[in-house]
């Protein structure tokens, strides 16, 4: 319950920090200022996947930069998040396939 909670209020303020960025009217910003970091990216993939990240990155997806992030879930699963590193909204999310 305690970590569903943590989880909760980490991913809540990841998106109350993506919605401020969003709310800017002028020019488009610099990248550096619209980029979710990649404690946001993992906070919001961990929520999403109701689990811990095993592995995180900085990627591209249609030469826009992307966070691909890989989260055990609750089934002991690994889900793979990938979100927009300008806005973090899910570009995509699919289950690792595993061959045993």
């Amino acid at each position: 319950m305690n970590r569903l909670t943590l989880a909760t209020a980490a991913a809540a303020t990841a998106l109350v920090s993506v919605a401020a960025l969003a709310q800017v009217p002028s020019a488009p910003p610099a990248p550096e200022q619209a980029r979710l970091t990649l404690a946001q990216a993992v906070a919001i993939a961990e929520y999403m996947g109701q689990g811990r990240a095993l592995k995180a990155k900085l990627d591209e997806r249609d030469d826009q930069p992307v966070y691909k992030v890989t989260v055990k879930d609750s089934l002991k699963e690994p889900l793979k998040v990938t979100l927009a590193a300008h806005g973090g909204a899910i570009v995509a999310s699919e289950r690792e396939d595993h061959d045993e």
